[in-house]
């Protein structure tokens, strides 16, 4: 099931061993034809309006007007499906050098540059539509320079996959591993991929952490334990509240203004209703459960502290963890702390102001050592 999903969502992976390395990358051939078909048969159509109306003597100069536009739609598709059927992007990494040629129906262009002018491996989230992407790629300042290693569907593809393709590419190619989490780049060297985060920092200061505790944090002690609080209620702000208009809006037009309710009105309140129902659920949990950070000799373990007692929540050991980051996770528009593993990532602090995430990151490093 892994390898199945893993390759109904791999858009495309550079399949990288050794150094040099080299590939073809091209476009699907069946969306390519079908494209072109389309637009055949489109234009076809169009064409055919026109000739028959001549040929029968029974022109409408409103066909024309149909017909025009209608040939125009098929003559961008077949353009677009013909591209597709030529389209080749050949790619080259040896030890020094990386060559790009590019050859479709609207653009020929090859270039070459130096490897040593790529800052790393980029992993970064892209947002299309709707679709969001795990992009691996080699990371230059100039835009038109980046190469494209990988392409990972979230959701289909796991983050775990994404990450070790990611971090081999860094070690295959000997550049930095790059993430881009949304609230800047985090940098790390080839060697000290496989290596967890208290070994690489052991040697190092604790990070300096602010005395101004954010005042909705409070620190529990119990030995060498301690258990962070976040009395944060993300749910308490002017977004809840404009959430709060599209139930109560959808409620009004289902139930109050029809003079006479019907199945389709109906429908509409009930569907209002359920978002209802949803936001006061989520305003609850929010209300009676806390996020909490439980900090021992053996690792870290990210709950919620509610009313009936703690939350199993999950867990990191020390020897795991490798990043300790502010960043955020896709299709979710807040910045949180990061905590990550090989294995698994664990979050807390969605929505908390930025100086506050800055505070619990740096205070979450100084623990592990």
């Amino acid at each position: 099931m892994t390898t199945l999903r893993k390759t109904i969502g791999t858009l495309f992976e550079w399949e990288i061993t050794m150094i040099p390395a080299e590939v073809t990358r091209r476009e699907s051939r069946l969306a390519g034809v079908y494209l072109s078909l389309f637009g055949v048969v489109f234009c076809g159509l169009a064409i055919g309006s026109v000739v028959l109306s001549l040929s029968t003597g029974r022109f409408d100069p409103i066909v024309l007007a149909v017909a025009i536009p209608f040939a125009g739609i098929g003559v961008a598709v077949l353009l677009i499906g013909v591209n597709k059927l030529r389209y080749r992007l050949f790619m080259r990494i040896d030890s020094e050098t990386v060559f790009v040629r590019l050859q479709s129906l609207f653009r020929n262009d090859e270039w070459r540059e130096l490897l040593s002018g790529y800052r790393g491996v980029m992993l970064r989230i892209v947002e299309s539509g709707e679709q969001t992407v795990r992009v691996i790629e080699l990371h230059h300042p100039d835009p038109m320079r980046r190469v494209i290693l990988a392409e990972h569907l979230v959701g289909i593809v796991s983050e775990r996959d994404t990450r070790a393709r990611w971090e081999s590419y860094a070690r295959i190619i000997n550049l930095p591993a790059l993430e881009d989490a949304g609230a800047g780049v985090v940098e790390r060297a080839p060697g000290d991929l496989d290596r967890p985060y208290r070994d690489i920092h052991a040697a190092e200061d604790a990070p300096a952490v602010s005395s101004a505790r954010p005042r909705y944090i409070t620190i529990e002690e119990e030995g060498d334990s301690q258990t962070v609080v976040i009395g944060f209620k993300k749910m308490r702000s002017w977004r809840t509240l404009i959430g709060a208009l599209i139930p109560a809006a959808l409620m009004s037009i289902g139930f109050l203004l029809p003079e006479r309710l019907t199945v389709e009105f109906v429908a509409i309140g009930l569907f209002g209703a359920l978002i209802g129902v949803v936001l006061i659920a989520a305003i609850a949990w929010d209300i009676v459960a806390s996020p909490m950070i439980h900090a021992d000799s053996f690792g870290i373990r990210v709950a919620y502290r509610t009313l009936c007692g703690d939350t199993t929540g999950k867990r990191i050991p020390y020897g795991e963890i490798e990043e300790v980051i502010v960043g955020k996770e896709p299709n979710n528009p807040y910045s949180t702390v990061l905590i990550r593993s090989d294995a698994r990532t664990m979050s807390v602090g969605h929505a908390m102001p930025m100086d506050d995430l800055v505070w619990l990151r740096d205070y979450l490093r100084g623990r592990i050592r």
